[in-house]
């Protein structure tokens, strides 16, 4: 898959922000008060970063109106681009390939010619193998009979939710498509071609679609994956930052981590932790505070708890957070907003979440008394040989060191 380094004007300012904000003292600031797209669909999150959809223009009013022919053809031609189909992705070249033509594009389209533009763009992609459609019959709706030359790319689409239809049996065939819903099947798609295509060249190590490799969290996501973070979460096709994250998932994180590292979870501690939000499924940020400092708190750290009444302007010695905070900033881990807010009850993202934790494990892991790692079936070198004598000679000689200093008769 083609490797778009390219974002929306938003996702470029957030990755600046993360860049500069995280690897400062304060790394978990936030400089845009109130941003938060953690309330919109995930198809608009995500259609965000993938630039199906500009955030300005998140609004009912854009959102209700028709989309053109020529707006949902610009999507349609940055899906191939997005996936690396097609060298050229004008509207042109895509009337000449038979997936879409918009001649006259200001005319709106019904719903039912946007579903079978998709299914054309599914022949499409299927000619340049870049997925598999599977060999089956696909349901039909009450007020449309999907046609037998795209009974394939329909199956494909309906088994990965890309079309949903309504809970009456109806797709709405004859509704004027609105730009919401020309976002949603465009994106729905993309993400089901990209999940696709990374599971069929088996790549090492986590891909999201809608992040690149070199997006500024894929370190933290690194970190946190060879931590065990992972290893007990249901990961989606979509990495999706700006979610927020459940109490589920960040008590799993916690249990992957642990159980990598050999450490029994203490169930009335984390039960405890999530105690104070029981009608609550989504972690805030005084549980994300509380389980980043249980993670430091099983390590062999040695840091000293700082004085954070100047750091936090909503948090007193009396509040829950206040041994988490005080903990973390030992380690010089703000959790705070620039203005000095903690705003303990707000709901935690991802994005928050993943780089908070990415920067506990790695004073965790400094604090952990390492094993020693022997290599299988590697016969000793001579380096490996003169490593162990010199071991020996320094151990012998604070042996000594130790017998001299101490009172001792003979």
């Amino acid at each position: 898959m083609k490797e778009a380094n390219r974002y929306s004007i938003l996702g470029i300012i957030l990755a600046l922000l993360t860049l500069g904000v995280f690897s400062s003292d304060n790394f978990l600031s936030r400089a845009i008060a109130g941003l938060n797209l953690a309330g919109l669909p995930r198809e608009l999150r995500l259609g965000i970063d993938a630039g199906f959809i500009k955030a300005t223009d998140c609004n009912s009013r854009y959102l209700n109106r028709r989309c053109s022919k020529g707006n949902f053809a610009q999507k349609v031609s940055l899906l191939l681009e997005h996936v690396g189909a097609m060298e050229d992705t004008s509207l042109k070249s895509l009337a000449q390939n038979g997936i879409f033509n918009a001649h006259h594009g200001y005319g709106s389209l019904r719903r039912k010619d946007a579903l079978e533009a998709l299914a054309r763009l599914c022949t499409f992609l299927s000619s340049k193998n870049l997925i598999d459609l599977p060999n089956e019959a696909p349901v039909n709706y009450s007020d449309y009979k999907i046609a037998e030359k795209y009974a394939k790319e329909f199956n494909f689409m309906q088994k990965r939710f890309v079309v949903r239809g309504y809970p009456n049996g109806s797709v709405g065939a004859n509704k004027r498509l609105s730009n919401r819903e020309a976002v949603y099947f465009v994106y729905r798609l993309y993400e089901a071609v990209a999940t696709e295509m990374m599971a069929n060249n088996k790549q090492n190590g986590l891909r999201f679609v809608d992040i690149s490799l070199s997006h500024p969290v894929m370190q933290s996501i690194k970190t946190l994956t060879n931590s065990g973070a992972f290893d007990k979460v249901m990961l989606r096709p979509a990495f999706d930052g700006d979610s927020n994250i459940s109490q589920t998932e960040l008590s799993q994180m916690l249990g992957g981590i642990f159980a990598r590292a050999g450490i029994k979870v203490d169930e009335i501690r984390v039960h405890t932790i999530f105690a104070g939000a029981p009608d609550s499924k989504q972690a805030n940020r005084r549980q994300l505070a509380m389980i980043l400092e249980y993670i430091l708190a099983s390590g062999n750290s040695k840091a000293q708890a700082k004085n954070i009444a100047e750091k936090y302007s909503d948090v007193s010695k009396d509040s829950i957070e206040y041994e988490a905070l005080a903990r973390l900033a030992a380690e010089d881990i703000f959790l705070g907003y620039p203005d000095g807010r903690f705003n303990a009850g707000e709901s935690v993202t991802w994005f928050e979440t993943v780089y908070a934790m990415a920067k506990v494990l790695a004073n965790w892991s400094n604090g952990q008394q390492e094993k020693p790692y022997i290599e299988p079936d590697r016969l000793a070198q001579k380096s490996d040989i003169d490593s162990f004598i010199a071991l020996i000679k320094a151990k012998r000689a604070k042996v000594r060191k130790i017998l001299e200093q101490r009172p001792y008769r003979r």
